[in-house]
């Protein structure tokens, strides 16, 4: 892993909560279940991914209310290599798949949001590949 690629990231994450509390947007209900965040990492795509992945950090966006809280784990995450900025877009591709929590993660854009649901079925964990694949993300 290179310190410096830049693009954009989908962070793959189980819950096994239904509701917690997110910054500004309040109490958000979760379905149990696998859900998929995209950003954008234009300083450093593995250090955003590293943080990501990690417990113990600063919150600041709303995914680290996630990310830092014991009832959601990040399974995975997926990238695309780019210096364009691809995460609005991507997000509204995923939009026309599964849905997404509005307001999530899209405070600075006009996306509906940044986090979508994707079920809690057995083959999702599949399904979720065959999506990023679809998108063109590759397993990070």
């Amino acid at each position: 892993m290179s310190s410096c690629r830049k693009g954009t990231y989908c962070i793959h994450i189980c819950s096994s909560r239904t509701e917690t509390r997110v910054g500004k947007l309040g109490m958000v209900g979760f379905e149990p279940g696998h859900y998929l965040y995209i950003g954008s990492g234009q300083g450093s795509l593995d250090r955003r991914i590293q943080r990501h992945k990690s417990r113990k950090k600063k919150i600041f966006w709303h995914i680290d209310y996630l990310t830092s809280n014991r009832d959601f784990s990040a399974a995975g995450a997926y990238i695309i290599n780019s210096t364009e900025r691809l995460e609005c877009q991507k997000a509204g591709q995923l939009q026309e798949i599964i849905p997404s929590i509005p307001g999530f993660g899209s405070t600075d854009c006009s996306c509906r949001g940044h986090l979508f649901y994707a079920g809690n079925g057995k083959g999702d964990c599949r399904r979720v590949e065959e999506m990023m694949q679809a998108l063109g993300f590759e397993k990070w």
